[in-house]
């Protein structure tokens, strides 16, 4: 066999609908995820308004969700299978929670933000150990290294391409939102400042600028800054939004996914099991 001939056959993989789908669903569910780990800090520390410690540490919570919700559905997925109804469900509890996560406004409370990630995590967490096991199910033995490297990569890219679409939904977003503001009662410099996210996300600069705004303008500012954070957290919300529509895709992608058998019990004459082994072969048309 040329190098090639076996390079092409390293990849046949591909082919296989329960290995294929599981990649998609691999990819997808990173994005989601993503979206929360870049953009849910933002949002405590420039719109809620908390340090920038605090913002780093929001994300604790969706983490610890999502592992015990790996953990539990990784076991359940084990013994009884059904990992179609189980991503079926992941994909749906993502999009309930990157729904309410859409909703968050200026007057969201530190608490449910956490409580809408927690959400969303929860489902990123079930999806995450059944792709593993049905891809790796579904692969013949010397490939099963290759394909568990592959989800792996899938969900890199996931991730990769997921952040510069949301980076591109967040830029237009600030652009047209910005543009919009009304402050004409403050000097340029301060429009200009109220404009640049890395201000208004930053409760210590703004409060540095605010003390040094005359007391006959306070109110306009302060005005001024809500509606640079109201501009913030509707940008926020496009990107959630958009996280909605990758749950409903990853849904229908649930739906065709092929089930990879796990378990086979060979059985005496008596009909006592006694012995299980994984299926590794005999899979059906691919």
């Amino acid at each position: 066999m040329t190098n090639e001939t076996a390079g092409i056959g390293e990849m046949n993989f591909f082919k296989d609908r329960a290995i294929y789908v599981s990649f998609m669903i691999a990819f997808f569910s990173q994005a989601i995820m993503f979206s929360t780990v870049l953009y849910l800090p933002y949002f405590v520390q420039g719109v809620i308004g908390s340090s920038a410690t605090t913002s780093g540490a929001v994300i604790t919570p969706m983490m610890l969700g999502l592992l015990r919700s790996s953990n539990i559905t990784g076991r359940l997925v084990s013994r009884v299978g059904k990992a179609k109804i189980l991503l079926a469900a992941a994909f749906l509890i993502m999009g309930v929670g990157a729904l309410l996560l859409s909703t968050m406004g200026v007057k969201t409370s530190y608490a449910s933000a956490i409580l809408f990630m927690v959400i969303l995590g929860f489902g990123v967490g079930m999806s995450m150990p059944i792709t593993n096991v049905n891809a790796q199910n579904a692969a013949p033995r010397e490939q099963i290294g290759s394909v568990t490297s592959t989800v792996m990569f899938f969900r890199n890219i996931g991730s990769t391409i997921g952040s510069a679409v949301y980076g591109v939904i967040m830029t237009n977003s600030l652009s047209d939102g910005f543009s919009g503001l009304m402050m004409p009662q403050l000097p340029q410099e301060i429009q200009e400042m109220l404009k640049n996210t890395q201000v208004i996300t930053n409760p210590q600069t703004v409060a540095t600028i605010r003390s040094q705004v005359s007391e006959l303008y306070l109110s306009y500012f302060d005005d001024a800054y809500m509606q640079a954070k109201t501009v913030l957290a509707n940008s926020i919300h496009d990107v959630f939004l958009f996280c909605v529509v990758i749950a409903a895709i990853g849904f229908i992608c649930a739906l065709f996914l092929r089930e990879a058998p796990t378990t086979r019990s060979l059985k005496m004459s008596k009909g006592e099991t006694v012995k299980t082994v994984a299926i590794m072969d005999e899979l059906p048309n691919r």
